[in-house]
């Protein structure tokens, strides 16, 4: 699912997507037309803008996807017109809406003609085209489209840029090529770019958790997890087939005398493997009713999990597919062994001490394998845990309990919504300045010691213009040095320990450095400990606070707060019905909770861990039942040996003890190579993180004890009935 988006677009293996390697899908908006015309292998190049967006139909607001464009988007990605005229792009007053927007709005109706409002200014705009859209199985679904306002300066950027190369075109040239491209446009040099085939940015963009695009990460599961659940799965396949093998292989053994009767009295080949097949394929379809019964009660869940949109008719489809491949790698299983054991069955009927040592030793790999699998899966899942842990415990070092923020971006609105939240008794307290969290940078600047090399020492860094009163209610933690106050002087600066480390300065109080320009000078006052407000895999980045009221680039800043615990839910619904419909007219506005922001820089790893706790639950369950089942059958096959040690005076606590010996040491073996196997693999995982949990010996330790008590269980009941059976009946049984 997740490797076929945009692969429904005409010669999508020629698309290509342009950005800035340090800023994620983000690129110039002339790039698109400078491409085109530029480079020989780019056939056309559009640059667009993709968001989500709010509109109004017939005076209610609904959620939308929008695309500004230009003509040549829809060439490349094959957006058909349906009805209306295709220059819409070319009129600031008209849109282009797809079949599904228009039936849902309008029904049968035709949308041409239809009115749109803007819920950020109220301006109405006519609908004159229709166009059949791709669905929303894109990295740029669209439910309408307009033109996009002119630019003629290389200055503006925050738009995505597509090109199609033409046919014959060496793709991975062309990679090269963009990455060495240095572009020379008024007076300035651009360079630092990359392109991606676009059928492998779903890819990329899960991976790439821009936390400079607030929300940007909703619904994401990063691709490499999706590799983690994918091996996982395989390996609770394995599980299940060695579980059945085992099992199936014990049977034959239990009716060889039936397999010599049938040869003896003319039973082919054939009619034994048709006998054995029947019964295998009757197991196979009671268990994929069951199957199916699973896969619907847990659809829903698993779809809001996952975002996957398959249609049952596909997921359906998948599970005959997979059922037909456990059918067919089933028979390759068994197939040789049903035919091995028919033919030595006759001989060692009557002798079959070498076949009973191959199938123990069978038996006993098989038992080690499921135990390994077992292990490995409960000690991944437990770290998974202890590190989700980590992250969402482990203090950022700035507060995020209990805050929010407010964004109102209509001026007048904002202007007069401080006595709201002066009104809102569950408000503790509050600020118009830009938030540490959600990540929402004022600006970025180069810096670089007074007296180091400019552009060997220079690092980019966030800058903050905030004064003491604003650092405290984030709770940061002074290191040395002194807090901004109000009478500081404007290039006083207090910066974090990441910016230090960048520009590897010692002793920092009273060091200065330079900005922009020379006459740009600031001197360091205080050192902050690091925080961390970005995605959990995101380092420190270099932060300077500054009292420079110059940096704000805009009057209508966002309100930062603080509420009272539990209070959230009537903040939310009182704060957007002010907004929603404050004198007849819809406002345009962003409200965040910052510990719901937080889970969503960590909602794939929230995914994995449940889906792999899943896994991990299943295939315990597997291994557990599979031990059970070959212990009964053991304990079937030993009776008359566990009547004769009986009989010469062995107790029933002597005959559980072999059992557990045995079986405890197959749980040591498959410690000794679960266990390394689990810390080689889990290692890196954690170590892609910040804040990284820790692997102690008492985790392994409490691991194999949990897992020898199950084993145990498994053992005692069936071991105790057989050993507590009156070793005459035993005997009698024949």
């Amino acid at each position: 699912y997740e490797r076929t988006f945009d692969t429904q677009h005409p010669e999508a293996e020629r698309l290509y997507v342009v950005m800035e390697k340090e800023d994620f899908l983000n690129s110039r908006a002339l790039l698109g037309q400078y491409l085109s015309s530029h480079l020989p292998e780019v056939a056309q190049g559009s640059s667009i803008q993709a968001y989500k967006s709010r509109i109004r139909v017939d005076g209610i607001t609904h959620y939308c996807q929008k695309v500004d464009c230009d003509s040549s988007f829809l060439s490349l990605m094959g957006v058909e017109l349906v009805e209306g005229n295709a220059d819409f792009w070319m009129h600031e007053d008209q849109r282009a809406v797809t079949q599904q927007f228009a039936s849902k709005m309008w029904g049968t109706e035709s949308a041409i003609g239809k009115k749109l409002q803007s819920s950020f200014n109220d301006t109405e705009y006519t609908v004159t085209a229709v166009v059949r859209g791709y669905g929303e199985h894109s990295n740029f679904p669209f439910d309408i489209l307009q033109g996009n306002q002119a630019v003629s300066s290389w200055s503006i950027s925050g738009y995505e840029t597509l090109v199609r190369l033409h046919p014959n075109m060496d793709g991975e040239a062309f990679v090269r090529k963009i990455d060495r491209l240095q572009i020379h446009v008024e007076e300035r040099e651009y360079s630092g770019l990359k392109a991606v085939p676009l059928t492998e940015l779903r890819q990329l963009k899960t991976n790439t958790i821009n936390t400079n695009r607030i929300g940007s990460a909703d619904g994401f599961i990063q691709f490499r997890h999706i590799r983690l659940i994918a091996l996982a799965g395989g390996m609770l396949i394995l599980s299940g087939l060695l579980n059945y093998l085992t099992m199936f292989i014990n049977r034959i053994i239990i009716r060889r005398r039936e397999v010599v009767l049938r040869t003896v009295l003319g039973g082919t080949i054939r009619n034994i493997m048709t006998m054995f097949f029947t019964e295998y394929v009757l197991l196979l379809v009671i268990a994929l009713g069951c199957g199916t019964f699973f896969i619907e009660a847990l659809l829903p869940w698993f779809r809001e999990l996952t975002g996957i949109t398959s249609t049952r008719l596909d997921i359906y489809a998948e599970t005959i597919i997979y059922s037909a491949v456990v059918m067919v790698a089933g028979f390759l299983l068994s197939a040789p062994a049903i035919s091995y054991f028919r033919r030595r069955s006759v001989q060692h009927t009557l002798q079959g001490r070498s076949v009973q040592q191959t199938y123990q030793i069978f038996r006993q790999a098989s038992v080690v394998v499921q135990l390994i699998i077992s292990i490995g899966f409960i000690f991944c899942t437990t770290v998974m845990m202890l590190q989700l842990e980590k992250l969402r415990h482990t203090d950022p070092g700035f507060q995020r309990n209990n805050m929010a923020v407010l964004n109102i971006f209509n001026a007048e609105t904002a202007r007069n919504f401080d006595h709201h939240l002066n009104e809102m008794p569950e408000v503790e307290e509050w600020f118009k300045a830009y938030p540490l969290f959600p990540h929402m940078t004022l600006v970025k600047i180069g810096l670089y010691p007074e007296e180091g090399d400019k552009e060997r020492d220079k690092v980019e860094c966030c800058l903050v213009s905030e004064k003491r009163d604003f650092l405290q209610f984030y709770g940061i933690q002074l290191k040395e040095g002194n807090w901004m106050e109000e009478n500081s002087h404007s290039h006083d600066i207090v910066v974090n320990e990441a910016l230090l480390k960048a520009l590897n300065i010692t002793n920092p109080i009273g060091k200065r450095l330079r900005g922009y320009g020379d006459k740009d000078i600031y001197t360091i006052i205080g050192v902050i400990k690091d925080f961390h407000n970005q995605a959990p895999t995101v380092p420190a980045t270099p932060y300077l606070f500054c009292n420079n009221q110059d940096f704000y680039f805009s009057s209508n800043l966002p309100y930062v707060f603080r509420y009272r615990e539990g209070t959230w839910p009537q903040i939310k619904e009182r704060i957007e019905s002010l907004l929603v419909n404050q004198g007849g007219e819809v406002w345009t506005y962003s409200l965040w909770n910052c510990e719901e922001e937080y889970d969503k820089l960590i909602a794939s790893e929230l995914t994995l861990r449940q889906l792999m706790a899943a896994v991990s639950m299943v295939c315990i369950l597997i291994s557990l039942f599979g031990i059970w089942s070959m212990i009964m059958l053991n304990c079937e096959q030993r009776r008359k040996e566990i009547a004769v040690r009986k009989v010469f005076g062995a107790t029933a606590g002597q005959v559980l003890w072999q059992f557990f010996s045995e079986y405890m040491l197959l749980l040591v073996i498959a410690a000794l190579v679960a266990f390394p196997i689990g810390y080689v693999c889990m290692k890196p995982w954690v170590e892609q993180y910040v804040l990284q949990t820790t692997m102690p010996w008492w985790l392994f330790a409490g691991i194999f004890l949990a897992v020898a008590l199950l084993v145990n269980l498994c053992i005692g009941w069936r071991v105790w009935k057989t050993a507590h059976a009156h070793p005459a009946d035993e005997i009698a049984k024949g």
